[in-house]
């Protein structure tokens, strides 16, 4: 795309671009936002692209509904986390967790942490991960297999002196968020 094709666009097309991918998601602050994505995608795109106002509609919708699954999944791991624990975590609890799993995950071998990471903190997908990686899906698979392996026995609970009063807890949210396979 030429600096005149995206000149065209922005004055042209980009409001109704806009305005229907608002109608798709129903916000206009994530229309906006996936529009602008979808931008900067095409700009990164080496092959030309014939209809610029279409592709970018059909990129930022898919943003968009990419967005609603990403959050429909927080949603529904947040709401494991509450049931296996019983109350919901607060703030704090969240950010300990947090800085454990980072920790965890920082510890696994590279290429492990590379597909844990680009899966699961990015949310791409089995064949994006194999393009970014350069490795076949399979191994994809086979990485992300071992990683949440690792993971789990490295997140597991530490037997220790039980407390006298409360249950014991599981000491991380990965292990509701992500379902481990043996």
């Amino acid at each position: 795309m030429d600096a005149e094709q995206l000149d065209r666009f922005v004055t042209e097309d980009y409001q109704r671009v806009v305005a229907a991918v608002t109608v798709v998601c129903g916000s206009v602050a994530l229309a906006e936002d996936a529009v602008q994505e979808a931008v900067a995608r095409a700009l990164e795109r080496d092959r030309g692209i014939r209809n610029l106002a279409a592709w970018v509609t059909t990129v930022a919708c898919n943003e968009t509904r990419t967005r609603f699954r990403r959050a429909g999944r927080e949603r529904r791991a947040l709401e494991r986390l509450a049931a296996t624990e019983g109350a919901a975590p607060t703030g704090l609890e969240l950010v300990d967790e947090l800085l454990v799993v980072h920790q965890a995950v920082a510890r696994l071998p590279r290429r492990q942490r590379q597909a844990v990471v680009l899966r699961y903190f990015l949310g791409l997908d089995m064949d994006t991960i194999a393009t970014e990686m350069r490795i076949a899906p399979g191994t994809v698979k086979a990485l992300l297999h071992q990683g949440r392996r690792s993971l789990s026995s490295d997140l597991e609970p530490r037997p220790s002196a039980p407390p006298a009063t409360s249950p014991p807890r599981r000491s991380s949210s990965l292990s509701a968020v992500v379902e481990v396979r043996p």
